[in-house]
């Protein structure tokens, strides 16, 4: 049997609109899931420079955690959109089905 080994991908939610509650609660469900490690953008400068992969979830078309990224220097691999009033649920298991 051969094992492969993948890290988990930081995941860095947006914050600050109205749809960043929605992408929070996608990010804590793929983190349950074992599929990536959640944080919000913004709270944890050192994850994202750190890591990789680094991928960004937006609850809108803003672009907010993905500036923040960059701000810090740091290309999101991939870059995940809510859908407007997307269902959390269902805008999990879509990012799920792609990871």
């Amino acid at each position: 049997m051969k094992w492969v080994l993948r890290p988990r991908p930081a995941l860095f939610a947006c914050c600050g609109c109205e749809r960043s509650r929605a992408a929070a609660v996608v990010a804590a469900a793929l983190d349950a899931r074992g599929l990536a490690e959640a944080s919000i953008a913004g709270t944890d400068q050192e994850k994202a420079r750190a890591r990789f992969p680094v991928y960004a979830l937006e609850g809108c078309a803003e672009g907010c955690a993905s500036r923040w990224l960059r701000g810090l220097g740091v290309c999101a691999q991939r870059t995940f959109v809510l859908e407007p009033q997307e269902d959390p649920g269902a805008g999990a298991g879509r990012i799920a089905a792609l990871l």
